[in-house]
């Protein structure tokens, strides 16, 4: 049976003023999928997260390109419309807690907050209501929690408090910024456990953007791999963890650490800076296989084999 297609993101460009950030970006995310998206910083990971949701800063402008959810066009509706797509239909999760909480008021009022301004309910049925997203996050001391303040908790307590957050109207799909990024590793499995969890009970699809191919491992369907504001490859877990044909992406993988004691070896030299014109592929000056062709002509993304994306002339 073929999943619907929830996202779609067509040629997508921003610009923070007259430089891209993003450049002809596209995706498609199925329902009750999880697409991880992985590259080094200032890749333009999060500038991805923050078009779809409608919460570029005030410099940035998508300069072309579609972003249709469920068949709805994004970069074409009112801020009113997509405040309430936000929350009902869509969930987003920072990589900091504090992002998404506030600090000088207590859990259960801001949960109530983010309910009431989709739907009018009253102070029991939203307690219940939370109560029983907090259990499935198994914060189980739940009526301790709601009467609690922020800086009363722990960072990952306050993290999964944060997906919970999210996640209360049981939204269609949930948009997660590197949410383990701050928490230590017992923490990390957990958030991961419980996201996976989530996206079983509700049927949430998921894009997470991460730094870590050990996440990627755990908790991918798919994974667009992205360098200098590009997908320069796209496929399934198993393809580009065990096949990778993009050279960056290979250097990603060898750049972890393994249990039989190979040495990880790091990508030599640094991102090209944004604004800087290149005729050629942008990865053409760190990597190892580059060829005369790579510094003059652009590759295009391309299928190689079914279902599974490159962009480099080596194919």
């Amino acid at each position: 049976m073929m999943k619907k297609e929830l996202l779609v993101i067509e040629n997508l460009t921003v610009r923070y003023g007259q430089v891209e950030i993003l450049k002809n970006i596209n995706l498609i995310v199925h329902s009750q999928e999880i697409l991880c998206i992985v590259g080094e910083s200032g890749c333009g990971k999060s500038t991805l997260l923050s078009s779809i949701s409608g919460l570029l800063d005030s410099g940035a402008t998508i300069a072309s390109g579609e972003i249709y959810f469920d068949e709805r066009e994004l970069t074409k509706v009112s801020q009113e419309e997509l405040r309430q797509l936000r929350g009902r239909r869509m969930g987003v999760v920072f990589q900091n807690p504090g992002t998404s909480l506030n600090p000088i008021r207590k859990i259960g009022s801001q949960f109530l907050e983010a309910i009431r301004s989709h739907y009018p309910i009253s102070t029991n049925e939203g307690n219940e209501r939370i109560l029983k997203m907090l259990e499935k996050l198994s914060l189980r001391d739940g009526k301790r929690i709601l009467q609690s303040y922020p800086f009363e908790l722990s960072g990952g307590m306050n993290q999964r408090i944060a997906i919970a957050l999210a996640m209360i109207m049981e939204p269609d799909l949930l948009l997660a910024d590197e949410p383990t990024s701050a928490l230590d590793v017992t923490v990390q499995a957990q958030v991961i456990k419980e996201m996976l969890k989530l996206r079983d009970t509700f049927s949430t699809s998921i894009i997470l953007v991460t730094h870590s191919m050990g996440i990627v491992a755990q908790m991918a369907d798919q994974v667009g791999v992205m360098y200098s504001g590009e997908i320069v490859e796209y496929g399934s877990k198993a393809n580009v963890l065990r096949s990778p044909l993009h050279p960056y992406t290979k250097a990603l993988i060898n750049a972890v650490p393994s249990l039989v004691g190979s040495i990880p070896q790091g990508i030599p030299g640094s991102p090209p800076s944004f604004g800087v014109e290149r005729r050629g592929c942008s990865f053409a000056e760190r990597c190892t296989l580059r060829e005369s062709k790579c510094f003059s002509q652009k590759p295009k993304l391309r299928e190689i084999r079914k279902g599974h994306w490159s962009a480099c002339w080596r194919y």
